[in-house]
Parts: C-alpha cells; structure tokens; sequence
C-alpha cells in the first residue's frame, strides 16, 4: 500500500500554490495562536465550521461557550445541564 504524504495530498487538492518558505503550524502554535483569540473569533470560526456541516451554532450553545471561556461553568457543568434538559439517563 502506497503512503500518501502531506505534500501528495496538497498538490491532489491543488493548493500547491505556498511560498518556497512555507512551513505548516505545529500542533503547538495552533494552540498557542487559539490560546491568544478572544472568545468571539473562537466562535466564529467554531460557527462557520458547523455551518458547513450544516448545524449552525445557537445562541444557547453560544452562550454555554463563553459560560466555559469566562469560568462562570465548566465544561462537565454544561453537559450535564444539557442532559438533565433533555431528560435523558446519563452515566460517567
């Protein structure tokens, strides 16, 4: 079975079209650069991945983000609230 690299994969897509000095981020500076944006960019960017998908964000959704982004909840808090609402028998 033939390996498909990085660079196989960019000229399939066509997007070949990068400066000669061109170096991908790493995980590392992807979450450093994600780590720095404020909340709202965050969420824009979250909003039009799932628009794409076809499930836009709500405003509920969007709120349970900055809930979790400001400390006011967590992130097990939010589900849990969200369990409870959909009365569903939820066990960790």
């Amino acid at each position: 079975m033939a390996t498909i690299t990085h660079a196989d994969e960019e000229t399939m897509m066509g997007t070949t079209d990068r400066p000669a000095d061109y170096t991908p981020l790493t995980r590392g500076e992807q979450t450093a650069l994600a780590a720095a944006a404020d909340i709202e960019v965050i969420l824009t960017s979250i909003d039009a991945g799932h628009r794409m998908a076809g499930m836009a964000l709500t405003d509920d959704d969007k709120a349970a983000v900055r809930r979790v982004d400001s400390g006011a909840s967590t992130v097990d808090d939010e589900r849990d609230q969200l369990i409870a609402e959909l009365g569903l028998d939820y066990r960790r």
